[in-house]
């Protein structure tokens, strides 16, 4: 006998997810594997721009790394390096590192001035200037995404 079916269920973020039964007969009960897939990996974008001198970046993926496992959500980080001037126009580059999920950037108090020369990013976070964004920023892009 063969079972076959989706079963719907939530992570404790209150993220959807939905879990697979992929063919299993009986006698393989005791073996039973649940494969989890979000349905919000394939909806969210998530880019993280970067130039080489930049000390943060790496921080910044961790970071965000971080708070998408909280949530549950396995989505790939599009990792973009800007090395110059011409790739920093096209893809309108703040500075090093920027977090932008589904295109908007996750520092609630950005504007964008225009100057999209690679260089370091700093943030004006709670405790001060940093290289890095606030988790709380980061954890807020990620809830509004999953809502839309």
């Amino acid at each position: 006998m063969n079972l076959r079916g989706i079963i719907f269920g939530s992570t404790p973020c209150n993220v959807p997810i939905e879990f697979r039964l992929h063919s299993i007969s009986r006698p393989q009960w005791g073996d039973l594997e649940l494969r989890r897939e979000h349905t919000v990996s394939t909806i969210m974008k998530i880019d993280l721009l970067w130039f080489d001198d930049c000390p943060n970046h790496h921080a910044a993926e961790v970071l965000v790394r971080e708070i998408l496992k909280d949530f549950g959500v396995d989505a790939p980080i599009n990792k973009i390096k800007v090395p110059d001037l011409e790739t920093g126009e096209k893809t309108r580059f703040p500075g090093s590192p920027t977090v932008r999920i589904n295109g908007v950037d996750i520092d609630p108090t950005y504007e964008d001035t225009g100057d999209y020369t690679p260089r370091c990013r700093v943030y004006l976070t709670s405790e001060g200037f940093k290289g890095v964004p606030e988790k709380a920023w980061v954890t807020d892009a990620v809830r509004a995404a999953l809502a839309d």
